[in-house]
């Protein structure tokens, strides 16, 4: 089942084989600070992958009622780029779920703790020229891991990601597309989906959007383009997304607000 739209949303509040935790250090360079996340109810943890020979920073934000409902399990939605995007997403899940519109759900936010400006070089590194042994490090350290530590829904995994995380999330999509249900991209180049082309089935939920101002890698006519390549796909439901007068910067809170609520809305 395919939805094309235009839709623009404003005025939203912008953890195992091969793993053991570490103690927290600074990998700043001099006159940059490290990378953290800081938000209520989160818990900050450094995590050694020997699939990538890296020790990330993982924050894992609870839902409210986490532990006064201990019975209960939740969804998981996994955030790249949290230094830039965890605290829009957990904040707009938190709000929006107090109101019944979005359900409770666990994020975590797959981080580094290096400096800004060393986190441009893991970012490409991860989601691009070494895709495969970060998603290796997602799909056989990270996940059980949470999934042992935490109370989550297996059945009911998700992931977002902007610009190179954008392009990551559908280079899982048609890498390993056991291991999510719904997919959030935005601004993707969209090299991730040509050498998966006429595969037969692709069982998830998908939103793809980009900005009308975006870069010419997520350009309108290459979002045509991927949509045509997946029309044929069963199972799939895609969502298109096109944001008016947005650049590509300006995309990134416009994307999570809308995504979210797109992929796990519970009032249409």
């Amino acid at each position: 089942m395919f939805k094309r739209f235009i839709y623009v949303m404003v005025g939203f509040i912008a953890l195992g084989m091969g793993i053991r935790m570490v103690p927290v250090s600074s990998h700043a360079q001099e006159g940059y600070p490290e990378v953290t996340v800081l938000l209520g109810n989160t818990e900050d943890r450094m995590i050694s992958s020997s699939i990538v020979n890296y020790t990330y920073r993982i924050s894992v934000a609870l839902p409210l009622s986490y532990y006064t409902d201990p019975s209960r399990n939740y969804p998981v939605l996994y955030v790249l780029d949290p230094h830039l995007s965890f605290g829009t997403v957990t904040d707009v899940v938190r709000v929006a779920a107090i109101g019944g519109e979005l359900p409770e759900l666990i994020v975590v936010g797959i981080g580094y703790p290096e400096d800004i400006i060393r986190t441009r070089a893991l970012r490409e590194r991860d989601y691009s020229r070494e895709a495969e042994s970060f998603l290796r490090f997602i799909r056989d350290e990270l996940v059980p891991l949470i999934d042992a530590d935490y109370r989550t829904d297996p059945s009911d995994r998700g992931i977002i990601g902007h610009s190179y995380g954008g392009d990551f999330v559908l280079y899982a999509l048609f890498h390993a597309p056991e291991l999510f249900s719904r997919y959030i991209a935005g601004s993707p180049n969209f090299n991730s989906a040509a050498a998966f082309e006429g595969q037969p089935t692709l069982s998830a939920k998908v939103l793809v959007s980009i900005g009308e101002r975006d870069e010419a890698s997520s350009s309108e006519k290459l979002l045509a383009d991927f949509v045509e390549t997946l029309e044929n796909y069963e199972g799939l439901e895609l969502t298109t997304m096109i944001f008016p007068g947005a650049t590509h910067f300006a995309s990134r809170p416009l994307h999570h607000v809308s995504g979210v609520y797109s992929i796990y809305g519970l009032r249409q």
